[in-house]
């Protein structure tokens, strides 16, 4: 059926479950790790509240592009589209507009802000920012014949210490923007 994570910076990933905004997830990467593997007709939806997410449930040596949010390795069927003024698609990440904010931290070991590969998915109402220091990457990647479907997402490269490469499409990837600064 459909599903909804929540997170919330100030929520944790240990003692809660995601399934009510009473009870958030405190890491984008450990919402996404909750949602099913595989998924055909339905939708999921990652509802991220106000705030500053800048840290990762997943550890940095475990991923290929260390980044604050990293979907992938998904099966997913559904294809994204525009509903009204909202997204469909089998993942959603859906933000408050520019109160929720994903932020690299290079110094963590995080030099990527969203790090697209093996999946699609649809992105919303949400900012993505380079950190105050270290040296990002790049704000937003879409790797290895993903789709990602931005609809009022800013990227703002001139935040913080700054990034060379906002968006990077590489390997087969693409990025459909709407409404996006």
């Amino acid at each position: 059926a459909d599903l909804t994570v929540y997170v919330d910076p100030a929520g944790s990933d240990t003692a809660n479950h995601g399934l009510s905004a009473a009870y958030p997830f405190k890491t984008l990467n450990r919402a996404e790790k909750s949602l099913p593997k595989i998924t055909f007709d339905f939708q999921q939806v990652v509802s991220m509240s106000a705030g500053v997410f800048d840290q990762s449930y997943t550890p940095a040596g475990d991923m290929a592009r260390p980044a604050i949010l990293f979907p992938g390795q998904r099966l997913r069927r559904r294809r994204s589209a525009q509903n009204g003024s909202v997204l469909d698609a089998a993942i959603v990440y859906r933000g408050q507009g520019d109160t929720t904010i994903v932020r690299s931290n290079p110094v963590a070991g995080y030099p990527y802000g969203v790090y697209l590969t093996g999946a699609e998915a649809a992105f919303e109402k949400f900012k993505i920012e380079p950190a105050a220091s270290g040296s990002t990457a790049a704000l937003l990647t879409s790797h290895r014949t993903d789709y990602a479907h931005l609809s009022s997402v800013t990227i703002d490269g001139s935040a913080g210490a700054g990034v060379a490469l906002g968006t990077i499409v590489e390997a087969g990837g693409s990025i459909e923007a709407i409404n996006c600064t």
